[in-house]
């Protein structure tokens, strides 16, 4: 219930603190109690628990743990589509997937395409920048159909400069 929830979010804002203080085992360690919480508290299919899930893949990848940092991600990816549970990093969700919060899947996509496109520069496997590119096109797709959507002009603006990112990665790939 809500204590859970408030426990779950002390608990991510500790990890975000340990994160900034560049303590990324013990930022993950109080992310992964979170994790549990929120799940118990809230449900598996949540955008709280997805923003905890980028939260732990970003530290792994800063860090360069990149096989933690794909499966950190694509779980998040799973918490926000329904009936979509495929932790492959090649998997993405379809065009007619009930997605729970549509920006924030937009969030997840560029950070797993970021993650797969570090992994194809460290191996120089195609395999990894096709992956890449699936992703970032699948963020992309996602920007458009949200952009459609957005009635007020602040909210198109805030998704426009989140989306320059991804078109530049699109770019660079």
């Amino acid at each position: 219930g809500k204590i859970g929830a408030e426990s779950a979010f002390s608990l991510r804002r500790l990890g975000q603190l340990h994160a900034k203080l560049g303590d990324y085992a013990k930022s993950n360690f109080y992310f992964d109690q979170s994790i549990a919480i929120t799940q118990s508290a809230i449900g598996s299919k949540t955008d709280k628990l997805s923003e905890i899930f980028n939260l732990k893949g970003q530290n792994y990848l800063l860090t360069q743990q990149y096989d933690s940092a794909l499966i950190s991600t694509q779980r998040g990816i799973i918490s926000l589509v329904e009936d979509f549970n495929d932790l492959s990093y090649q998997a993405n969700p379809g065009p007619n997937a009930i997605i729970l919060d549509r920006v924030e899947l937009i969030e997840s996509q560029y950070l797993k395409s970021k993650i797969i496109l570090a992994l194809y520069h460290d191996t120089n496997n195609i395999e990894y920048l096709t992956a890449a590119i699936s992703a970032n096109r699948s963020a992309i797709n996602l920007v458009d159909v949200v952009r459609k959507n957005m009635l007020y002009e602040s909210s198109k603006l805030n998704l426009s400069n989140r989306a320059k990112s991804i078109y530049e990665q699109s770019i660079e790939m």
